[in-house]
């Protein structure tokens, strides 16, 4: 098979990686849990069917990627707390 033509292995890691890039590629703006949260269903099925993925996943994607905070690291709120 022509390396051309193989198809994706994992396209939810490929529509993970576009949606990360889409919605983190504006320099002067980081997407915060709380846009995530409110974004429409409009929204969201806008962009799932961009992604060319179901919007439910992508939802839960968008959930995980900004607004869960990883096991076993807690989130400091205060960077500079130690500073003063």
């Amino acid at each position: 098979m022509r390396r051309g033509a193989r198809q994706l292995q994992y396209p939810g890691c490929a529509a993970a990686l576009a949606a990360a890039l889409i919605l983190g590629s504006t320099p002067v703006h980081a997407v915060t849990c709380q846009e995530v949260r409110v974004m429409t269903r409009g929204e969201i099925a806008y962009w799932a069917k961009r992604l060319e993925m179901n919007p439910d996943k992508l939802a839960a994607l968008l959930k995980k990627a900004f607004c869960e905070v990883p096991s076993g690291r807690e989130l400091d709120t205060d960077l500079f707390a130690a500073r003063r």
